[in-house]
């Protein structure tokens, strides 16, 4: 069985925001820079804090960056109000607040945001420091979304594709798939993948999956060697190759995959490609469980009953 993880958002580049600023007149100077931020520049003490978030020209520090984020986004500068947000909502530097990151999120998505709309788009989703609202995560993503922002585009192709706040539409969520695709997003180029190997709003072609689980896989995402793995097992485009398979899925399982895991012991439960090993497969089922894998808890219950009754 696949997987598709939808859940996916990430934080704005601060390194790549500390090379634009340090670009500018103050950023020259540590020593201006701070004098800057303590006379209350929003700028400056908002490169402060990604000079301390990111250890760029001083020792990594995450509550001093919080500090200045703070100081920057009380003034209301944008990207310190989107990364202060980002900090409640991960606990990095802070104290791990999901009210705090909605209130800045929302300040910084109202600004324009488009990672914060994203970010924002996903607590609604799930209900995470706010009531839940697909409705409105709908309405957030979609302003992200359509400014260009891939992880936006693959949120929204998963409101469509599960139905959440709006009709279930599988060619609304292929057409959003494809625009975070194109722009390489891993997870949207597994999500894709899925839908041509469904012919969920598409036909069916298992060629087209292939071809955007390996591209998924090449950038490091083991769901999509798993998925791999299962096109080998199963002989679906490729030729049946249980050796393959048994590669695709351990790989899959070395990066953390809980699918990985869970096929592989699969395999290991029925002896494909490997010698049969039912301890492996209930370590492998049980490991993967833990990781919150719903149908590997499934296998374990079912494979240990059977071990129970004989």
């Amino acid at each position: 069985m696949l997987t598709i993880n939808p859940k996916i958002f990430t934080k704005a580049s601060l390194f790549l925001l500390s090379l634009l600023l340090s670009a500018t007149l103050w950023a020259q100077d540590i020593n201006q820079l701070k004098t800057l931020a303590n006379k209350g520049d929003s700028e400056a003490q908002f490169e402060l804090g990604v000079i301390y978030d990111n250890g760029d020209q001083l020792p990594q520090d995450l509550k001093k960056a919080a500090y200045w984020y703070i100081k920057s986004a009380q003034q209301g500068h944008v990207d310190a109000q989107y990364n202060i947000g980002d900090m409640y909502r991960t606990g990095d530097g802070v104290t791990q607040d999901y009210v705090q990151a909605v209130q800045w999120l929302s300040k910084a998505a109202d600004q324009g945001s488009i990672e914060a709309q994203n970010d924002l788009g996903y607590l609604y989703m799930e209900g995470i420091g706010v009531p839940q609202d697909y409705r409105k995560a709908f309405e957030l993503l979609s302003q992200s979304a359509n400014q260009g922002y891939a992880y936006a585009q693959n949120n929204l192709g998963t409101l469509y594709e599960k139905g959440l706040g709006v009709p279930q539409n599988y060619k609304m969520a292929l057409a959003w798939f494809v625009m975070a695709s194109e722009q390489q997003l891993d997870l949207a180029e597994l999500n894709l993948g899925s839908l041509y190997f469904m012919g969920h709003g598409t036909k069916q072609d298992y060629q087209k999956a292939a071809k955007w689980y390996q591209k998924a896989a090449d950038q490091g995402y083991g769901d999509a060697l798993s998925n791999l793995g299962i096109m080998y097992q199963h002989g679906l485009y490729f030729d049946k190759d249980y050796a393959k398979a048994l590669d695709m899925f351990q790989a899959a399982a070395q990066q953390g995959s809980s699918m990985g895991k869970y096929n592989l012991g699969n395999l290991y439960q029925l002896g494909l490609g490997v010698p049969k090993n039912l301890d492996t497969a209930r370590d492998l089922f049980q490991e993967a469980c833990q990781e919150g894998s719903d149908q590997s808890c499934v296998a374990l219950t079912q494979l240990l009953k059977k071990r129970l009754s004989k």
